[in-house]
């Protein structure tokens, strides 16, 4: 399994337990010593994805889902969204009056709108030459997203291969190639509440 690290943005000092990645520090897992944000992809988000890679021919595809946080480090994406936006061979981009326009549609749709706007959490796109690692594109695309407290990123290859990184904006760290799991929608709460159970003994 790759390393997982944590990256914090803006300029801090360097040790040797420490690598620089362009303007953010790369901070290794000696040094972090909380748990790490568990992702959980739901069987029907799971399915729109392999659906996905398998459809976009040579073309990045991004989409939108919806984020249930299950408890502080417990992240179920629960559907996706595929939103109006720019594709080709090395990108895909959501340009912000065609994003302002798809939430619209969406608060105007049904009446529970607002909090499906607002569970929208997690943004997803396939690298059809299967690097999982993210481009500049990438990375600016997250700016969009950065008046929320957390978001999550997701980078699929066509084949095989994701990296899930979670955006903490309010501390200002990225949590980059997150564990995940395929969850069962019947057991969500039973898996909360075992984790409960085993952080209190």
């Amino acid at each position: 399994r790759r390393h997982t690290y944590i990256s914090k943005t803006g300029k801090m000092g360097c040790n040797k337990t420490t690598s620089e990645r362009g303007n953010r520090l790369a901070v290794f897992l000696p040094l972090w010593h909380e748990p790490l944000p568990h992702i959980l992809l739901a069987p029907k988000a799971l399915r729109d994805i392999h659906t996905l890679r398998k459809c976009c021919g040579k073309h990045e595809i991004g989409f939108l889902g919806s984020v249930k946080k299950i408890d502080d480090t417990t992240y179920l994406i629960q559907q996706t969204f595929i939103p109006p936006q720019r594709v080709g061979k090395y990108h895909c981009e959501f340009e912000q009056r065609s994003l302002g326009t798809f939430y619209y549609d969406l608060l105007s749709r049904e009446k529970t709108g607002v909090q499906l706007a607002n569970s929208l959490l997690f943004w997803g796109h396939i690298h059809p030459n299967n690097d999982v690692r993210p481009s500049i594109q990438d990375e600016a695309q997250m700016s969009r997203f950065s008046h929320n407290e957390f978001f999550i990123r997701g980078i699929f290859g066509k084949a095989m291969g994701v990296i899930f990184t979670v955006f903490n904006y309010k501390n200002r760290i990225q949590i980059i190639d997150c564990p995940w799991d395929v969850a069962s929608m019947s057991n969500t709460k039973r898996e909360a509440e075992l984790l409960a159970e085993m952080r209190n003994k």
